[in-house]
């Protein structure tokens, strides 16, 4: 349980740590995770404003399929004027009155259209927005990497270099030293 305890606790610091060490190397990919979730969150909002467009164009069909059946009636009374009966002047008189309201109807679904489009525009807009500015931070991410990587290398060619001189500058003599010593207690014997 204690060693549980103790690798659970390390995996905690060496998650910190390597935060910290990302955040100065400047390879923090916690930046474009956001980024991500901010895309998925605006591509639903899209969908919802298509969606939005949809509902409104049934209103707008609606609203003309209200009219035309309003028109036609009309146009049948006036067909048959000559044999209207109080009820059909009446029913006349209605649909003359309702037309006004049909007509703002229709206007009205048209505004709320037009204003859906509107809606589904600027949130395509602001989609298209957080993708470039990911696009733009996973390119900024990646070639920081890079960078990071050259120097990297860079510095491990430099610690082979150093090495390798070490070697010669150091251990080279003293092999030959050892090597001749041997050779000449050899001889000796």
């Amino acid at each position: 349980k204690r060693l549980a305890q103790l690798m659970e606790e390390a995996q905690e610091r060496i998650a910190i740590l390597t935060h910290k060490v990302n955040n100065y190397t400047g390879t923090d990919y916690s930046g474009i995770q956001e980024l991500r979730q901010q895309i998925k969150e605006q591509e639903d909002e899209v969908k919802a404003r298509r969606a939005a467009i949809v509902g409104a164009k049934h209103a707008l069909d609606a609203a003309f399929a209200q009219k035309a059946t309003s028109q036609k009636e009309v146009v049948g009374l006036l067909e048959r004027k000559h044999s209207w009966s109080d009820s059909d002047l009446e029913r006349y008189m209605s649909l003359v009155r309702s037309e006004h309201l049909n007509d703002q109807a229709v206007q009205n679904a048209k505004d709320k259209v037009s204003q859906a489009e509107r809606d589904l525009e600027e949130a395509r807009a602001q989609l298209e927005k957080v993708e470039r500015k990911q696009y733009h931070e996973e390119q900024i991410w990646s070639d920081t990497i890079r960078r990071n990587s050259t120097w990297v290398t860079f510095g491990l060619m430099g610690f082979n270099v150093l090495v390798l001189l070490a070697s010669i500058a150091l251990l080279e003599p003293w092999r030959r030293k050892r090597l001749v010593r041997e050779i000449r207690s050899a001889l000796e014997e």
